[in-house]
């Protein structure tokens, strides 16, 4: 496979027909650039956008393209649509890359690849008030050598109120996508929709929306679609309080089994208890996190392993202070998770940040440094992470894993790639690593006994630098020492399975 892309995971292993990718460059807020490329480092790029953005790398970390919401000249005259635009490799507009659908708000865009040309690739983009509807314009970086040109630009699927999320998930097969919306409906009739839009990609082209009604009713246009790193599940959350978790098939596309997690709070003046904006999985999607908005922001965490969800509620973070809100959530390369807050003063957003203004919350991110773990011993860390002088607003990229692999066995597996390894099951939740990050040993947990089980060990780039095979037992101790520091991929192997892990040698 040719195909590209940044992937939130950023990193996949290599083995038989698996490929190796560096997908971690992210550009944001304004003109923050972070490159997750071991050693991690920083940048500066133009973009200037309290709204949406979304980037896209090739496999070796080099950035091919990337967009966003909130084109500031025009936002300052007035102009509250087609405010998006899309950016070249060598940070400048690209051909053609102006007046896309797109507003300043959260999620509109999300970056997908044609799943058969390597030089073509589709920007989903939402309308959530004047150009209301899904949109989708075409990049191809064949021209102008290989800085791009956007072809074909804002052509509708539909002119439905759309919320201002939008998610894509790579289909069961390897090669397809699902694009995910949902309508608003905050500005029309009222009355709420439990209504789920969604997209399927082929080489044959776009196809939908497809409509699935499913679960709690939606009244706003304000929050967050995101999907577990295994596919297999999806969370909403939106600006009234809601907070939803269901089962999704990524061979089909459906969407079942809703559970609430916590109603909308649809009684004026609202929100009276959460505000939420943001939603992230934790690594091993054991555990869930969702971002709240204004005073006090707060991320709340849920253990989805809990036989009662709702019962597990802990305030893990909070930030109370009056000058500034939450933002989005995501989970990065590090298996961190990182929280883009946005400073205010006590009149307006603040948008664009005067150029005056450089301060402490608005020019770091904050970090959820174990996310797997309950409770404080996930360690928050406010306002951690330093963004090299440049500063945030709420967003973080919205990048889809682009690297996530086949459903080996499953139904829709008819393609033979990327991951059907000799027909055994690829399943990550086979086996447990700690501590992760390791530094001279770790252990492998394994959930059941194994007859040899073989590891190995492939750093960024998919090359094995150690293997081992193992007397049978569920709990294995692996020696490190002659690692350096960064970002590794450990594959545990039995006579049924192959399952990989990610590890963090410091």
């Amino acid at each position: 496979m040719n195909e590209k892309g940044f992937s939130a995971d950023c990193f996949v292993f290599a083995v038989n027909n698996i490929r190796s990718a560096k997908r971690c460059l992210l550009c944001f807020g304004d003109s923050a650039v972070i490159n997750f490329n071991a050693p991690i480092t920083l940048g500066t790029c133009g973009l200037n956008t309290r709204g949406s953005s979304a980037s896209i790398t090739d496999h070796q970390g080099n950035l091919l393209f990337f967009c966003n919401t909130g084109n500031l000249p025009r936002w300052q005259q007035g102009t509250t649509s087609y405010l998006g635009e899309v950016w070249n490799k060598n940070f400048e507009i690209m051909d053609s890359g102006e007046f896309l659908v797109g507003e300043v708000l959260y999620d509109e865009m999300v970056i997908v690849p044609f799943p058969q040309d390597s030089m073509k690739y589709y920007i989903f983009q939402v309308g959530t008030s004047l150009t209301t509807g899904i949109y989708y314009s075409i990049v191809d970086l064949s021209y102008n050598g290989g800085l791009g040109k956007v072809t074909d630009k804002n052509i509708p699927l539909t002119q439905v109120e759309m919320f201002d999320g939008v998610s894509a998930i790579k289909n069961g097969n390897g090669r397809d996508w699902w694009v995910i919306f949902r309508p608003s409906n905050y500005q029309g009739s009222g009355l709420g929709t439990n209504d789920f839009y969604l997209i399927n990609i082929t080489p044959s082209g776009v196809f939908g929306p497809f409509i699935q009604s499913i679960g709690s009713l939606n009244f706003t246009d304000l929050g967050s679609i995101r999907f577990s790193h295994r596919g297999n599940k999806i969370v909403f959350v939106n600006a009234m309080g809601m907070i939803e978790l269901y089962d999704f098939d990524r061979c089909s596309g459906v969407i079942s089994n809703p559970v609430n997690i916590h109603p909308e709070d649809i009684i004026p003046p609202y929100p009276t208890s959460i505000y939420s904006v943001g939603a992230e999985f934790s690594p091993n999607d054991s555990v869930l996190y969702v971002s709240t908005s204004w005073y006090p922001s707060v991320i709340l965490q849920y253990n989805l392993t809990a036989s009662n969800i709702v019962t597990t509620e802990q305030i893990i973070a909070s930030i109370s202070y009056p000058s500034y809100a939450g933002g989005l959530i995501r989970l990065a390369p590090d298996n961190k998770i990182y929280w883009s807050c946005a400073w205010n003063d006590s009149i307006n957003f603040n948008y664009p940040y005067p150029d005056s203004v450089f301060n402490f919350y608005n020019m770091n991110l904050s970090v959820i440094s174990y996310p797997d773990s309950l409770g404080f011993f996930c360690d928050f860390f406010p306002f951690h992470f330093y963004l090299g002088g440049n500063r945030t607003y709420y967003d973080l990229p919205n990048n889809p894993d682009y690297d996530l692999t086949a459903l080996g066995g499953s139904t829709c597996d008819t393609l033979g790639y990327p991951n059907g390894v000799n027909n055994k099951e690829v399943d990550s939740n086979n086996f447990r690593i700690s501590p992760n990050p390791a530094h001279t040993t770790f252990t492998i947990s394994a959930m059941a006994q194994l007859q040899n089980p073989q590891i190995e060990i492939y750093n960024v780039l998919g090359v094995a630098v150690q293997s081992e095979i193992i007397n049978q037992k569920s709990e294995m101790h692996v020696d490190i020492r002659a690692l350096a520091p960064g970002i590794y991929f450990v594959k545990l192997q039995s006579e049924k399975w192959i399952a990989v892990q990610k590890l963090l040698v410091e």
